[in-house]
């Protein structure tokens, strides 16, 4: 009697681990994207937390719109004012960015970015912009609190 596996019991075992590989592939993959969107929502709170403290010293936000970093770096991360260390960038395509708009009222903004799984909840989710001319295509926005 020969010992050993048949071609049966072969691709059978195959085809099991070839399963729960894929299963595993695209879990990961949720999960990765789960955490780029989750750090995103983080950087627009702490971009958020900081156009609160520059309102309370200056009495205003920012009359600036457009890219986050190019436009608020000079109010928020530069001296004198180092209400951040440095400007939060989007983990996985930096030329993709946050986007800041000011609506030329001193007491309303919005603050936007492109999460992996968007969220209808959002000011923009459901349109798909967040403002700006032209208005810039994103999927999730916070609004001054």
């Amino acid at each position: 009697m020969k010992k050993g596996f048949t071609l049966i019991e072969l691709l059978v075992v195959t085809t099991v681990l070839g399963i729960l590989m894929a299963v595993g592939v695209v879990s990961y993959q949720s999960s990765l994207k789960k955490g780029r969107d989750a750090k995103r929502k983080a950087d627009l709170e702490q971009i958020r937390s900081a156009l609160e403290m520059y309102r309370a010293d200056n009495g205003n936000y920012p009359a600036v719109s457009g890219n986050a970093e190019t436009s608020l770096t000079s109010y928020l991360v530069t001296a004198p004012n180092n209400y951040l260390t440095s400007f939060p960038k989007d983990p996985q395509d930096t030329s993709k960015g946050y986007y800041y708009y000011y609506d030329g009222t001193a007491t309303v903004y919005n603050l936007c970015a492109y999460l992996d799984s968007p969220d209808a909840s959002s000011p923009c989710g459901s349109s798909g912009a967040c403002g700006g001319t032209p208005p810039v295509n994103c999927n999730f926005g916070l609004s001054n609190p």
